[in-house]
């Protein structure tokens, strides 16, 4: 008889009578279940949801599947590309061996056409209370200097402490690299108020415009 009404049965119907029965309370450990069994068991209720739903719509599915993949080549191929662009313009130059420097746009990201600008508006936007965008933007103007005078390689992927590591502590605007770095995680990353130090720091970058010899 059992056999017969196990044969009638569909397997989501037999799928689910099973786990009514494993979720009785002589089935579950005396301690009770930790996070990762509730985390484990999450995951398998929404897997067995999705084929559920996948037998039920299986055009729908298909559909679902395409995009998916879409979205993974999609994302494969900007990885590709970013490093790609990294190790190329870290690379060397074939014709007189020296490593080709960021281009103003790559580090500026469009925020303005030159570095002179760039400091300009991050000084006129510390003054205005805009400090986020004045150390930012203070932050990758030092940084294309350095980059320039071939103290760093700057890379969009890089942190301040890879360019800290980086910069030779021979060079003399490294003390200036740390400073504007430290305010950089404090005003960028925390989101916190940033120090009275942040327009000697803007100034300093702006002389080094100036100057060109950073």
């Amino acid at each position: 008889m059992i056999t017969l009404l196990a044969s009638q049965a569909t397997p989501q119907e037999v799928r689910r009578a099973t786990e009514e029965v494993l979720i009785r309370p002589e089935f579950r450990s005396a301690q009770g279940d930790d996070l990762l069994a509730r985390i484990f068991r999450w995951i398998g209720g929404q897997l067995t949801a999705l084929g559920d739903w996948a037998g039920a719509h299986p055009v729908g599915a298909w559909v679902l599947i395409v995009l998916l993949l879409l979205v993974l080549a999609a994302i494969i191929v900007h990885i590709v590309y970013t490093f790609r662009r990294v190790f190329a313009r870290v690379g060397t130059d074939a014709a007189d061996g020296r490593r080709r420097s960021a281009s103003v746009g790559e580090v500026l990201e469009g925020a303005a056409k030159d570095y002179r600008t760039a400091i300009e508006l991050a000084i006129q936007a510390a003054r205005q209370g805009e400090v986020r965008r004045a150390v930012w933007l203070g932050h990758r103007v030092l940084l294309g200097l350095l980059d320039a005078a071939g103290s760093l390689a700057f890379a969009a992927w890089k942190t301040n402490m890879h360019y800290l590591a980086e910069c030779p502590t021979a060079q003399t605007m490294r003390p200036l690299l740390a400073s504007l770095s430290e305010e950089y995680d404090r005003v960028v990353y925390a989101h916190r108020p940033g120090s009275a130090a942040i327009g000697r720091l803007l100034e300093q970058v702006r002389q080094l415009c100036v100057s060109g010899n950073p």
